[in-house]
């Protein structure tokens, strides 16, 4: 039994795994020279997919190793192996408020997916998807914190997240997906990035067009919104202070010279951060600094509003519409 029609390695050659062998297995699932031996019926009741290729008439003289009927498979054995630990040792392998590494989780995703596993795909859809957010305040916290409490992930990892994203039709990842996509080297973007396991992940060309053309949008809105409302604040009018005219004066400038890649990539940023360093270390006022602080979230949170638009897809469900009352 074979999901390739390439010349299968010879049996010998073959490397028991030295995790998922379980002696009274009655299959080998075979994976670049990898061999697993598990249980034929657990999988057929699992997944469809291994249930057809069981159900495949078998050759006069099949392969058999240890005893057992042999499935070649093509898939990376690490993967595989993710898979089958996740099947048959669901309780001992990952806690449910286990902080998984974005690699194993993507590997139990493409995998489950392809053999049509639904629970497990589902359950590690929803640890990505934590990540990949519809809400704006979690954004901030996965970006603060490098992922959220049941994944942890880098930035490379959001072209991966894309391509599983569309794999599944998970269309509530694509837009923070898309956009952490737009806060990369434009050398990473073209040519992609290499998994654990040697395979290189890349966007398709329609991707990689619309992460280009999104992040032109997205510098001129991060620079325009933030001259618009430096400019008129000039120093609130409840405030007489030119101290506070002189420092808001001083930011502008700022954001006058701020190189363009810097600006992209903070462009969801809060600007809390600095506002309250300038009020406490350089005298600006609380009603400056509140009325500041004030116009930045809203125009932070209306650029999270148009964020689909300005990539060219659909509103996903759950996405924010308008802003809040």
């Amino acid at each position: 039994m074979s999901d390739s029609s390439t010349a299968q390695p010879d049996i010998v050659a073959f490397v028991r795994d030295g995790e998922i062998w379980l002696a009274d297995g009655n299959v080998v699932l075979e994976a670049q020279g990898h061999a697993f031996k598990v249980y034929q019926g657990l999988l057929a009741h699992n997944s469809e997919v291994f249930r057809d290729l069981f159900s495949l008439p078998q050759p006069t003289s099949p392969d058999a190793y240890d005893g057992c009927p042999i499935v070649h498979l093509t898939d990376h054995p690490d993967e595989l192996r993710h898979l089958l630990h996740a099947l048959f040792f669901a309780q001992s392998r990952h806690g449910d408020d286990e902080r998984l590494d974005f690699s194993i989780v993507a590997s139990l995703i493409r995998l489950s997916h392809k053999y049509q596993i639904d629970h497990i795909r589902n359950a590690y859809l929803s640890r990505m998807r934590s990540c990949f957010p519809t809400s704006l305040e979690t954004w901030d916290a996965v970006n603060r914190d490098l992922g959220s409490p049941v994944m942890e992930f880098c930035r490379k990892d959001a072209i991966t997240a894309v391509n599983v994203a569309r794999l599944t039709e998970t269309d509530s990842m694509l837009p923070s997906a898309l956009l952490t996509c737009c806060l990369m080297e434009t050398e990473c973007i073209l040519n992609g990035v290499r998994r654990i396991d040697g395979t290189l992940d890349r966007l398709s060309p329609a991707n990689i067009i619309m992460c280009l053309d999104a992040r032109q949008t997205l510098l001129h809105k991060a620079f325009s919104t933030r001259m618009e409302i430096l400019l008129p604040l000039a120093a609130s009018p409840q405030c007489n202070f030119d101290q506070c005219r002189r420092m808001l004066q001083t930011v502008q400038m700022m954001h006058l010279h701020t190189r363009p890649k810097h600006l992209v990539r903070d462009v969801f940023s809060s600007s809390e951060g600095l506002i309250s360093l300038v009020q406490t270390h350089e005298g600006v006022c609380a009603v400056c600094a509140d009325t500041w602080y004030k116009a930045e979230e809203q125009a932070r949170r209306q650029l999270w509003i148009d964020l689909p638009r300005i990539l060219g897809i659909g509103v996903p469900a759950g996405w924010p519409r308008e802003l809040p009352m």
